[in-house]
């Protein structure tokens, strides 16, 4: 009879035990579905025509396919010239350690948008804007926007974007998400959109996650035995 409760008092242990370790591993430092219009996300500078920051809402542009999801909408239109659009999104109020952590977004290239002379949509690249002051850290990415084994494989097409954070991301306060040609890809002439959805910066599981999940199986062994 003493076996059976112990059992019992066990497996409440590790039900519980599991239910913490999850919470705390999988608890976001910055978490952003765009499910509606309000949105962090600032044209910041760059000689883009006309840039905008808007909310499109349905399954098209939703990397989830819901029906009442939605996305970021960045436009702007290039004006011929060698240059970018560079957009910042104010995700944290204040510097915040987010160093190891792991930032995911996905991100969306619209199909009326203009390709450049190489069929290019640009380079992308995002950097993290770190302390009170926003000093930029280093970039991330930095790759041509489309194309095979680029940041996205064709237009019209949902592609996930997953880094680390390093050391210098102890005090981020913002990113700066950025798309510009160049003199080797040369200038683009017309309009682009990009449509950034599901942002979310995940920090490295805590010390106690770890002592949890040690507790979690001596119980395991202890209701072993006890079997």
């Amino acid at each position: 009879m003493n076996t059976i409760k112990k059992s019992a008092g066990t497996k409440r242990l590790l039900g519980a035990v599991a239910a913490l370790s999850l919470a705390l591993s999988a608890s976001a430092q910055y978490s952003n579905p765009f499910d509606s219009s309000s949105s962090p996300f600032r044209y910041d500078f760059g000689n883009a025509v006309s840039p905008s920051v808007t909310w499109a809402s349905g399954p098209t542009y939703d990397a989830g396919g819901s029906l009442s999801s939605g996305a970021v909408k960045l436009s702007w239109t290039w004006a011929g010239t060698v240059g970018g659009a560079d957009f910042t999104a104010d995700i944290l109020g204040t510097p915040t350690d987010c160093a190891g952590a792991t930032l995911s977004f996905d991100i969306y290239v619209d199909p009326a948008s203009t390709p450049g002379n190489y069929g290019d949509y640009g380079y992308f690249q995002f950097n993290t804007r770190t302390g009170n002051a926003y000093t930029y850290g280093p970039s991330y990415v930095n790759s041509s926007l489309v194309g095979s084994g680029n940041v996205v494989g064709a237009v019209g097409q949902w592609a996930h974007v997953s880094v680390v954070l390093g050391a210098e991301a102890s005090t981020l306060r913002a990113l700066t998400f950025q798309d510009y040609t160049d003199s080797g890809r040369g200038p683009i002439n017309g309009p682009m959109t990009l449509y950034i959805d599901n942002l979310t910066i995940t920090p490295v599981p805590e010390p106690a996650t770890f002592a949890l999940v040690g507790l979690g199986l001596a119980a395991l062994w202890a209701c072993r035995r006890q079997k």
